[in-house]
């Protein structure tokens, strides 16, 4: 609700807004490619084989000079503060390069938010991965 409402008063810019399950989306459907695909948290309940197919699933429908935007938590998040979900994967670097292998360019940033009067800590990696090559 929110994404659509910021949206509306960028009028120079389409969205398109649609909640499914990232590993059964069929992205065909929507007969175009995209600039921007962003990923907030939903690969963390992914392991990294399954995490690597749906990047390069859907990574097929970004523009040639499109971007993947990536939030991922990292080994350093608190794990009491997260959905516990089973076969959730807190992620590393290496994770991350093998993940994301079928970009050309990854960049990797670290932010770091404390929770409870600093007593815990959420670290996520901020991925932008773009020169998407297996097109």
């Amino acid at each position: 609700k929110k994404c659509k409402n910021i949206s509306k008063e960028l009028k120079d810019c389409k969205f398109s807004f649609f909640q499914e399950n990232i590993t059964k989306i069929d992205f065909s459907r929507f007969k175009l490619n995209f600039d921007m695909i962003v990923d907030v948290e939903c690969l963390y309940c992914l392991n990294n084989s399954e995490a690597q197919k749906v990047i390069r699933s859907v990574s097929n429908y970004l523009l040639k000079d499109g971007k993947f935007f990536s939030l991922i938590f990292n080994k350093e998040t608190d794990k009491k503060l997260l959905r516990n979900i089973d076969g959730m994967v807190l992620r590393t670097d290496s994770d991350i390069k093998e993940i994301f292998n079928c970009f050309k360019k990854i960049n990797i940033e670290k932010a770091i938010r404390t929770f409870n009067n600093r007593s815990q800590l959420i670290s996520e990696f901020i991925v932008i991965a773009e020169n998407y090559y297996l097109q």
